[in-house]
């Protein structure tokens, strides 16, 4: 007994309930009557009749029997429909279809307004309650019958209605992002030098999507230009004060360096050479002096003597003459 009664309540609470439902632009939607016997449609308008019976033809068909279809749904078919038998309304069969468009983030929407009446606004039910549209970087065209979403993103992915100043408020449309986004640029390859692999991916924001999310792909960094060494300079002193030593030296593979894979420089970035500074300074000495040039008898005797013992090196000169005049006499010379 108890579960007969729960049936009755859940049965009168189907009746009495308006049902409403979003019908995505272009689809095909099908209202069948609660009542199997049902074999009239009549739609709400915003005319004088208020009721307008539908007859089958453009997007409607079904409509003498309890199963009413609209194909390729528009605007214009969104509002509110109800079955009748025989003429007469099948109590609490009313049902509500509401337009949604869906489309991809960065692609443009077209939005009609489908009631008479000017000057008319165009409004966007968003997070923040109603905001009233103007024409900028988002929108075009917002005090006319055609609203434009220039690029649709996450920000004008919401209800949007028209309305007449003192008119009849047009039916709520909702605007849904659906389908992939479009791919992301590749990433860079992820090797240095030679072959790998790069990726891009893409987002699903209404949640509806088939197919992958990332590729993967392959790809080459192409070797380049190869390093050369720059000239040597020292990058030390030498490893004595004087004489011959050694100076350590260095250069570096900038000339030009290595780009794009390139091959670093070969050979060593560092060496020592031979290092002489200044002589340690030497001074002159004498040499020894030369013999007297006169035979025999009284003469005149000279001696030379270079400064060659050592020569000087980097030190003073010999003090003194080169050269010397001196009496001398030889005896015994023959004739005395």
């Amino acid at each position: 007994m108890t579960g007969d009664v729960v049936a009755v309540v859940l049965f009168i609470l189907k009746v009495y309930v308006c049902q409403a439902e979003n019908v995505i632009i272009g689809s095909t939607k099908q209202l069948v009557c609660l009542n199997q016997s049902g074999n009239g449609w009549d739609k709400f308008s915003h005319g004088p009749n208020m009721w307008g019976i539908i007859n089958d033809g453009g997007s409607y068909s079904g409509s003498q029997s309890n199963t009413l279809t609209i194909t390729n749904f528009q605007i214009e078919d969104s509002g509110y429909f109800r079955c009748k038998v025989d003429g007469n309304v099948v109590a609490g069969d009313n049902t509500q279809l509401k337009p949604e468009v869906q489309a991809s983030i960065g692609t443009s929407v077209i939005l009609t307004c489908t009631v008479p009446g000017t000057p008319l606004y165009w409004y966007m039910i968003g997070n923040n309650g109603v905001q009233t549209l103007s024409d900028n970087l988002e929108y075009d065209g917002s005090r006319t019958n055609s609203l434009k979403i220039r690029f649709l993103t996450a920000k004008t992915a919401f209800i949007h209605y028209c309305q007449p100043i003192g008119g009849m408020k047009g039916p709520e449309i909702t605007v849904s992002i659906s389908g992939w986004s479009s791919w992301n640029a590749w990433s860079a390859c992820n090797v240095e030098c030679g072959g790998g692999q790069r990726e891009r991916s893409r987002t699903c924001p209404g949640g509806n999507c088939t197919g992958r999310a990332s590729k993967n792909d392959d790809c080459t960094v192409v070797y380049g230009v190869d390093g050369r060494w720059s000239a040597w300079s020292t990058s030390g002193i030498c490893t004595v004060s004087s004489g011959g030593g050694s100076q350590p030296r260095v250069c570096h593979c900038n000339n030009p360096p290595p780009d794009n894979c390139g091959l670093y420089c070969n050979g060593k970035d560092n060496d020592h050479i031979l290092c002489s500074p200044s002589a340690c300074p030497v001074n002159g000495g004498w040499s020894a002096w030369d013999s007297c040039i006169v035979i025999c008898g009284n003469g005149q005797q000279s001696r030379r003597r270079s400064c060659n013992n050592p020569a000087p090196q980097n030190g003073l000169y010999c003090q003194g003459q080169g050269v010397e005049y001196n009496k001398c006499t030889f005896p015994g010379c023959q004739g005395d």
